[in-house]
């Protein structure tokens, strides 16, 4: 949290505020890239262990609480499209080939 109890999100080098619309939307910009290969691992949003009033350890739990759920949905979700995509890609690949030996085969 910064010194006016607005909620930062650090991910690499870019701190996100929740607080500031643009930064907002930045920030849900970059969580919702469907591209498997970014990741998001849990401790990313881990409430700041140096906060010390109550209130704000609350409000960064929760938020904590909701970004976690959320990257493990996201997760959950790029997983299930996985297999329909590689499955996709196998029937294709079966198809081409099904026409490439069509056409080896001697015509009458």
């Amino acid at each position: 949290m910064s010194s006016d109890d607005a909620v930062e999100i650090k991910i690499g080098d870019t701190v996100y505020l929740i607080d500031d619309e643009d930064s907002y939307r930045n920030l849900l910009i970059v969580i919702t890239d469907p591209n498997p290969d970014i990741q998001f691992p849990d401790e990313l949003f881990n409430v700041d262990p140096e906060i010390q009033s109550q209130n704000q350890i609350e409000i960064a739990t929760r938020y904590s609480e909701f970004f976690k759920a959320f990257v493990k949905k996201r997760e959950q979700r790029i997983e299930e499209r996985k297999e329909p995509i590689r499955d996709g890609i196998l029937a294709c690949g079966e198809s081409t080939e099904a026409l490439l030996s069509d056409q080896e085969e001697p015509m009458e």
